[in-house]
């Protein structure tokens, strides 16, 4: 209900030919966002994992809340990680693969206790998204419980348009 009153359109596919865990494929202008998942490789973040990929790209790889996140990540073990995963990647969009993996990671845990400093930052950040969605706090909160908690098979989300989003 909520990302339906926020106007973004997403539709979650199951897949199993696919050879990851989950992917976003390119949106088109005004069309739905498109994630697909293998439920025979997925883990417990996936699904937060690709969710991330569409709200950092709803606030902008420029962003400085983007920017803050990807260095509080640099030199940490999971940038090794996913820099292990992905060799081919260069700085920036390793950076923006690391950021996304660190939010699934947290969508995934997501706990009612003191908020560690990245929890803490998973914060702002969905308060930045509802600001560039033109939604007051609580409907941002919103967006961000139906991202974490809801049983997703499809969901509908907000219309702005996304040309850059890589996987």
């Amino acid at each position: 209900d909520s990302f339906v009153r926020a106007g973004v359109n997403v539709e979650v596919e199951v897949d199993t030919t696919i050879s990851d865990s989950g992917q976003v494929l390119p949106h088109e202008e005004g069309g739905k966002f498109r994630i697909k998942v293998n439920p025979n490789l997925m883990v417990k973040d996936t699904v937060f994992h690709e969710f991330a990929h569409i709200y950092v790209n709803l606030l902008g790889w420029d962003h400085p809340l983007v920017i803050e996140g990807i260095e509080q990540l640099k030199g940490t073990e999971l940038w090794d990680r996913v820099a292990a995963q992905y060799p081919d990647y260069k700085q920036d969009r390793l950076g923006r693969e690391v950021l996304v993996a660190a939010i699934g990671m947290e969508g995934a845990k997501l706990q009612y206790k003191k908020p560690n400093k990245f929890q803490t930052w998973v914060n702002r950040f969905f308060r930045e998204v509802g600001k560039i969605l033109g939604l007051s706090p609580s409907v941002a909160s919103a967006l961000a419980q139906d991202m974490w908690f809801s049983n997703i098979n499809k969901t509908e989300l907000t219309d702005r348009t996304i040309n850059d989003l890589e996987r």
